[in-house]
């Protein structure tokens, strides 16, 4: 047969491979980033034959054990005998050949991927196919090879469609099938038939191992030949490579063209070598590069356009092609690298070490060992600073020296501590020169550089140079602040400088500072963020045009870069911490828009320098070697990631259905799995096809329902609720890969159901044997808590009697000699305000003859009897709430109204009078002595205070002191002499007797009366001496006027705001009604006392809270009536009349009917329906009534099933409150 290959296209196609020696360009790419897959990582056989990628991103992996299922962290088996060739077809269904093995994957209703079989459709004869060479999807239909035959799937039907004795292969390009048989050629797939392609008999003798796209053509590689051939438009042509050797000596196993056009090719010896289409090697991917396996079985490219490599020994995956590339130390670097320039077309990079230059490569020829990129500038061993040119010259900045690069050669030119060179705006001749001692200046002329002086007075270590607008120049340094230098007229050795620190609006601590020259500005770079400089005030402000917020001094800066287009480049990161990132700041009229994103795979890298090169490539010099960035090749922003779930599981072991949805659809109720109480443990497995960095997705998860918040980031991808109650839950999930991208979130809602035993009957028994057993716990309960109380009890007052009882003796030596309120405030403030009295009765007694007796009778003996006299004294003073202020020698003083104010005092004070008088005739009678006592008694204003610092004591003054001691002084022995003032006062309870007037200084003369004791009136049997209930409501009555004005007080300043029914004026109206009707309906005035008490404090609950008003008041009212003199019985009437206004009214006597009558009044009242809308506000602010109409309802329903009580209530209010009804009524 006439070979017809085209000699003139092979012609063509050599000379364009071979004939660019002259103008190609060098070739400075270096190697991708890998991430190996050795066995130990995902657990089964090492070797790997296919690749695949199914839907939600997961992959397929050919292995030796059956086919591995992989999420990028998770790593599943599903069993097929062989070595697994895998292909998807246009529905997404992957379809896998095995040994005598042929079938498709599918998920069960669990979610777990399940192989099944096809095999049982073919006939009995051609079961036993052996190995499948391949699985090809093309044209809606599914073949699959061995050495002699190609079966087809058609969805229906699998059958055999040919057959043959010698070598048979097939291979799918542009979703084309193609055929190639041994001793017969190349065959296309066309109508359900294998037919000969035009010319395609060359091939008879060749063994096609491998077809390639090619533009619109193929790109076939034969068995043991060099070069491809390429078959377009009928013609056949021959292209080589500079790989050609290295393919041919390392065995050819497979192909695949990558996203950008250029070829992956894989061999069995050396890994993968990527070619362009017109033959350039690129680079080789292999054991030398950091591949865990240089045995390649097959390629595959991703959703992500990366390329995974199944190997003999794991799997790798590998970003090409990517923007990154990467030159590791293993490519001749030497030290970590400090700073990159390119001079002349050679690229240097000068590390910790020395300088190194990129050698030169027009064209790579592939080798399996490490290749050295870069070779060493032999002169230079110095740690690095920076580069620069001068006059084309370059000259390289170390700590050793400066020095002069001459191509691959450099010369020490001067010998020191060199940091970086930057030349004058105002002199072109002038350079200035950082320097480890300072700062220095150097001229250019005739070709040499020559120092001109240095700066005096500054020998501080300087990093960087700028130069501002106005000639001055800025020096940064290490830990020194920054200087600025004024050379508006070019260089002078005595400039005038400032010195710039943490005063002037730089943070504190901020290490050492760069300086920056920018389109917009010097820019000052610390350890706490970027600066701008204010001249007009001479201060320093933090950088807001950049994107970052430095506010908070967390942020660095350094290095940074502005290339051509006036943009930033640099590195930054947070302080003390390894948290770092690579940034991109876009040049704008407003500032710059900054981007992270596109450099996140390069964000942990220290980055020492970055270099803009031209033609879109970007150098960062780093520590571990240096990175070449293509912006040409910037891949647009990665997809979130998306998060699914693997397996669920009940009790450790019963799998739920998991249903396919999308993240816009919603769980189906017959999809939401009801499980009944035993099955509540529940376990959650989920996953993310993340493959940007392997094993680095984080997941966080809420189970709504049970989890308040949602759970902190982690690697860990699973995760139980044991024990859950019953309820209806839905479990969130959502997956963060490394990158910080955040997945939509996926659900799975389920419920489980009550226990058995919680049903409806069960819970009537529960309930009857609850109340047994919560009597019979509480009875044990309340013994135990008696038990325990007493034991506790027992300990503590052991253990604090000692305490107690010292405590006990100082407050009660301060009571004594103290009244409680003053010493309340020395207590709590130190000191005490002397406070005036408007009325307060004052007693002087004092023994007759007091002086003689003591003569007389022995004085212990006299003491006891006058102790036992001022005991009894005590005694009665302290019932009738009057205060003792003082005794000297056989005189008493006391006073009534002090320190708390009341109108009843003259009475109280008169009535301790008679007492103290009565019992001492009593003792008298009993014994030998024979004791006259005298008192005085006057009423007025006085002042009350403390007097002393160190030994205090309670005093009052004024003239009613004095005119009370002139009644002592002045009055009858035996009696009780009270003055004018007091007897007007006291009169009508006493029998009094006017004795005459006495002078008193500056008074005139003032009447004194004896008091001979109580009216009969208001004495039991007339003795004159023992007050009867008579007057004791009388004086009760007096008390109710304190009483009221302390009431009225704290609810005038104490009930909330909102209160527009519930408030004093509501108060005062049922205080008023009370009367009202009591009087109409002839109470006593007893019963008059406890109904104006009860209404006064009927609704003093609201001053505590809303609810349960009533009992609140109640409380109120047992904490303040015992003050006022009111027995428990009356205190006790006085909470149930109280008690008697809660809603609906239930009055049980007559008390409690005038209550509730009084409490309703304004029901029946020409302003009811003012009212009755501030009662609706009321309860609408306090969210007891919702509208307006509910509340004209709840009236009409309430007022017609209302009644008053008493005669009185109805006479006055039931026709009016029918009027109101009528009117309420027409409203609804």
């Amino acid at each position: 047969m006439l070979v017809k290959i085209n000699l003139f296209y092979t012609l063509i196609l050599i000379l364009s491979l071979y004939g660019r020696v002259g103008i190609c360009q060098v070739i400075e790419i270096g190697s991708p980033k890998i991430y190996n897959i050795p066995p130990q990582e995902y657990g089964y056989e090492s070797q790997n034959f296919s690749i695949i990628q199914g839907d939600k991103g997961m992959l397929y992996i050919g292995n030796l054990s059956g086919i591995l299922q992989s999420d990028g962290s998770d790593w599943n088996l599903i069993e097929v005998t062989g070595a697994p060739a895998l292909c998807k077809d246009h529905n997404e269904t992957i379809f896998v050949g095995g040994f005598n093995e042929f079938g498709f994957l599918k998920k069960d209703d669990f979610g777990n991927v399940q192989f099944s079989s096809l095999v049982s459709k073919l006939p009995e004869k051609d079961k036993y196919f052996g190995v499948v060479g391949d699985v090809i999807s093309a044209q809606e239909k599914v073949f699959f090879y061995t050495k002699t035959q190609v079966f087809q799937w058609d969805y229906k039907n699998l059958k055999v469609i040919e057959e043959s004795n010698s070598f048979l292969r097939l291979f799918k390009v542009n979703n084309l099938l193609y055929a190639y048989k041994s001793g017969i050629g190349l065959m296309e797939y066309y109508n359900g038939v294998f037919t000969l392609m035009v010319d395609g008999d060359y091939f008879s003798s060749k063994k096609i191992i491998d077809i390639l796209p090619y533009a619109s053509g193929l790109m076939i590689k034969v068995e043991n030949e060099k070069g491809f051939y390429i078959y377009k438009n009928n013609i056949i042509s021959k292209m080589h490579s500079y790989a050609d050797d290295f393919i041919k000596e390392n065995n050819y196993t497979h192909g695949i063209r990558l996203s950008d056009g250029n070829y992956a090719i894989g061999t069995s010896r050396c890994g993968v070598v990527i070619i362009s289409p017109e033959g350039e090697v690129l680079y080789t991917i292999g054991q030398a590069s950091g591949l865990y396996d240089d045995q390649i079985k097959y390629l595959y490219v991703d959703n992500s356009n990366n390329l995974w490599m199944a190997t003999n020994n794991g799997l790798a995956k590998v970003e090409v092609p990517d923007e990154f590339t990467y030159f590791y130390k293993t490519s001749g670097l030497q030290g970590g690298a400090k700073t990159i320039t390119r001079h002349n077309g050679i690229l240097y990079v000068a590390t910790t070490l020395g300088l190194f230059y990129l050698i030169p490569e027009e064209h790579r020829i592939p080798s399996c060992s490490h290749r050295q990129n870069f070779a060493p500038v032999p002169e230079v061993h110095a740690d690095a600073n920076n580069f620069f040119v001068i006059d084309e010259q370059l000259y390289l900045c170390t700590d050793i020296g400066l020095y002069k690069i001459n191509n691959k050669s450099a010369e020490l030119i001067e010998e020191g501590l060199f940091e970086c060179f930057l030349k004058s705006e105002t002199d072109s001749n002038i350079y200035f020169c950082a320097k480890g001692s300072g700062l220095e200046a150097y001229s250019y002329e005739n070709k040499k550089l020559s120092k001109i002086g240095q700066l005096k007075n500054i020998n501080s270590h300087i990093r960087t140079l700028a130069q501002d607008k106005n000639g001055n120049l800025w020096l940064g340094t290490n830990y020194q602040g920054v200087y600025q230098v004024m050379l508006p007229k070019g260089w002078n050795e005595k400039a005038e400088y400032y010195h710039f620190d943490e005063g002037y609006g730089l943070p504190e601590n901020f290490d050492w500072l760069d300086v920056y020259n920018s389109s917009k500005g010097i820019l000052f770079s610390t350890a706490k963020g970027i600066y701008r400089y204010n001249s007009k005030i001479r201060r320093f402000y933090v950088d807001t045009l950049i994107g970052i917020d430095f506010k908070d001094n967390n942020y660095w800066v350094y290095p940074l870069t502005e290339d051509n287009e006036h943009n930033l480049w640099f590195s930054s990161g947070i302080k003390n911490l390894f948290d770092k990132q690579t940034c991109f700041a876009k040049s704008t009229k407003e500032g710059y828009s900054l981007n992270t994103e596109v450099f996140s795979k390069i964000k942990n890298y220290t980055i020492e320098n970055i270099f803009v090169d031209t033609n879109n490539i970007v150098w960062f010099a780093t520590f571990d070697g240096i990175i070449r960035f293509d912006k040409s090749l910037m891949k647009k922003t990665p997809d979130l990631p998306t998060v699914h779930f693997r397996k669920i599981s009940v009790n450790g072991d019963s799998l739920l259905q998991i249903p396919e949805l999308t993240y816009e659809q919603n769980q189906e109720d017959s999809l939401i799995p009801r499980l009944p109480f035993n099955l509540n443990t529940i376990s959650f497995r989920f996953s993310s096809t993340n493959y940007n960095d392997l094993g680095k997705t984080e997941y966080s998860y809420r189970l709504e329902g049970f989890d308040k918040e949602w759970a902190e980031w982690s690697e860990i991808n699973k995760h139980d609720y044991i024990n859950l109650p019953e309820g209806f839950y839905t479990f969130w999930v959502k997956a963060k890969d490394n990158l910080g991208k955040v997945s939509e979130s996926s659900a799975y809602s389920f419920e489980i159901l009550p226990p058995f035993y919680r049903s409806l009957w069960a819970y009537g028994i529960y309930f009857i044997l609850l109340i047994t057993f919560m009597i019979m716990v509480i009875k044990w309960r309340n013994y135990l808590f008696e038990k325990e109380k007493h034991n506790l009890e027992r300990i503590i007052a052991d253990r604090t009697e000692e305490l107690v009882r010292q405590k006990e003796r100082a407050e009660q030596l301060v009571s004594n000699i103290l009244p409680k309120q003053t010493a309340e405030e020395l207590k709590t403030g130190g000191r005490s305000n002397r406070k005036k009295y408007k009325m307060a009765t004052v007693l002087f007694s004092s023994i007759r003859g007091f002086g003689d007796i003591s003569e007389e009778v022995h004085p212990e003996e006299l003491l006891d009897e006058l102790d036992k006299y001022f005991h009894h004294f005590d005694t009665v003073v302290e019932k009738l709430n009057i205060e003792k202020v003082r005794t000297i020698g056989d005189t008493y003083m006391c006073a009534g109204g002090i320190p708390e104010k009341n109108r009843t005092n003259p009475i109280d004070v008169v009535m301790a009078a008679l007492e103290m008088r009565n019992h001492l005739e009593t003792i008298n009678k009993a014994s030998k002595t024979n004791w006259s006592i005298r008192i005085g008694i006057h009423s007025g204003p006085v002042i009350a205070g403390v007097v002393g610092t160190k030994k205090i004591s309670f005093d009052i003054w004024g003239d009613t002191v004095n005119i009370a001691s002139r009644m002592e002084a002045t009055g009858e022995v035996g009696q009780v002499n009270i003055s004018d003032v007091t007897h007007e006062m006291v009169h009508q309870y006493f029998d009094c007797e006017l004795k005459g007037k006495i002078p008193v200084k500056y008074k005139g003369d003032i009447g004194l009366y004896i008091v001979k004791g109580l009216k009969p009136e208001y004495s039991i049997e007339n003795s004159n001496v023992i007050p009867n209930k008579n007057f004791i409501t009388k004086l009760q009555m007096i008390r109710f006027d304190d009483l009221e004005e302390l009431v009225m007080t704290k609810l005038d300043k104490g009930l909330p705001k909102n209160l527009y029914y519930h408030n004093l004026k509501h108060t005062i109206d049922v205080l008023n009604m009370v009367e009202v009707i009591g009087r109409k309906e002839n109470v006593s005035e007893e019963e008059m006392l406890l109904l104006k008490t009860a209404a006064l404090f009927h609704d003093a609950g609201f001053l505590i809270g809303y609810d349960e008003h009533e009992l609140l008041g109640i409380k109120l009212a047992g904490e303040i009536l015992p003050d006022y003199g009111y027995t428990e019985s009356q205190i006790q009437t006085i909470s149930e009349l109280v008690y008697a206004t809660k809603l609906p009214p239930n009055p049980k006597n007559l008390l409690e009917e005038i209550m509730c009558d009084a409490d309703l009044d304004y029901l029946g009242r020409t302003d009811f329906i003012p009212v009755s809308q501030n009662l609706f506000r009321e309860l609408y602010e306090h969210d007891k009534i919702k509208t307006i109409e509910d509340w004209n309802k709840l009236q009409v329903k309430f007022i017609s099933s209302h009644k008053y009580f008493t005669e009185t209530g109805r006479e006055l209010r039931e026709v009016n409150k029918q009027k109101q009804l009528e009117k309420i009524k027409a409203m609804v």
